[in-house]
């Protein structure tokens, strides 16, 4: 996982719909989507799933649901995303069985401690910086908060909230994995370039991260 763009239909220019949103985001070079709309009923998260499983499988990204896993079962996702309100990991892999991947959202080192040891194939860490996207979001993680769940878990770490272009780097550094971005793509003009803006700048930084580390 690099980059991880989770829809948000509410902040899309008029006339675009989820899914080209979705296809653009591909063509730019993210390769998680996630699909969280709350404000859709059952029914449209499955129809629009399902449409937004198969442009992922064309391009071999992988795809995510958020907190419903009666719609990332019907969808066959690859992923399902819980927070820490949901289900438990353990009842959630009763229900999906165990190819589905499981990520959890956590804030602090024992959330993400947890998370590990509970079977999660990696954690959505945040907010790491402030955000409006998400109402109900916690404090910003600090960076050395972030340092320490970097040495407390071995599974991926994907920072969320507030990630602009310039902070790239300095996550990276900091031991994340990937990033996942919601309006600094989906609210632009042009999600294509948005998203290989981002990409690129992912891509770079771990390539300088790995030259440090020769």
């Amino acid at each position: 996982m690099n980059l991880y763009a989770i829809t948000g239909s509410e902040l899309l220019a008029p006339g675009v719909s989820i899914v080209d949103s979705v296809k653009a985001a591909l063509r730019g070079g993210a390769d998680v989507i996630q699909l969280r709309e709350k404000q859709l009923d059952g029914k449209e998260l499955v129809r629009i799933g399902k449409e937004i499983k198969k442009v992922c499988e064309d391009t071999g990204a992988l795809f995510a649901v958020n907190d419903r896993i009666d719609v990332a079962l019907l969808c066959q996702a690859d992923m399902i995303h819980l927070g820490q309100d949901d289900i438990s990991i353990d009842d959630a892999r009763q229900l999906v069985g165990s190819d589905m991947r499981i990520g959890i959202s956590t804030h602090d080192v024992t959330e993400s401690r947890l998370a590990k040891i509970q079977g999660a194939h990696y954690i959505g860490l945040g907010p790491v910086y402030p955000t409006s996207t998400k109402k109900d979001a916690k404090s910003v993680v600090p960076s050395e908060e972030i340092k320490n769940i970097r040495q407390a878990v071995d599974i991926p770490i994907v920072a969320i909230g507030g990630i602009t272009l310039s902070v790239v780097d300095e996550l990276i550094q900091l031991g994340v994995d990937a990033l996942a971005i919601v309006s600094g793509i989906f609210a632009t003009d042009d999600i294509e370039k948005a998203t290989q803006l981002f990409r690129m700048r992912i891509d770079q930084a771990k390539m300088r991260k790995e030259m440090q580390l020769k």
